[in-house]
């Protein structure tokens, strides 16, 4: 069921999203705007991947401040957020990041699942 769930969850065509959101697609100017660029993989899909790639692509790499680094970025976010569908996208997109994984040297990309796989056993914490 959790799986289905997350694939669910995956087709949805909530909104337009980037598709791949995160801090190497963001440029800041002089001015303190924000740029987007590179839209290739702009899209329809979950209401919240956007916002789970910008949380991934700056999450600490020292999980000690996870807790406080999630409860900042949600405090940070200026729209209202339904936290529980925002804790599903981020588990999808850490689910889509250990499979993505799978199809290299397992033993060259085993720190990094190991890390996806914490990330995500601290997110289903989160949820309860």
């Amino acid at each position: 069921p959790y799986i289905s769930s997350l694939i669910q969850l995956d087709q949805r065509e909530d909104q337009w999203i980037h598709g791949d959101l995160g801090h190497w697609n963001l440029l800041f100017t002089t001015e303190q705007s924000v740029c987007f660029i590179d839209f290739s993989e702009a899209r329809k899909g979950p209401k919240y991947f956007d916002l789970a790639a910008i949380f991934a692509s700056y999450l600490p790499k020292d999980l000690n401040q996870f807790d406080a680094y999630c409860e900042q970025f949600v405090k940070a976010y200026i729209s209202p957020v339904y936290v529980q569908e925002f804790y599903e996208t981020l588990l999808l997109w850490y689910v889509k990041g250990i499979l993505s994984l799978l199809d290299h040297d397992l033993q060259k990309v085993k720190d990094p699942m190991l890390y996806f796989y914490n990330v995500i056993k601290m997110i289903r914490k989160l949820r309860r």
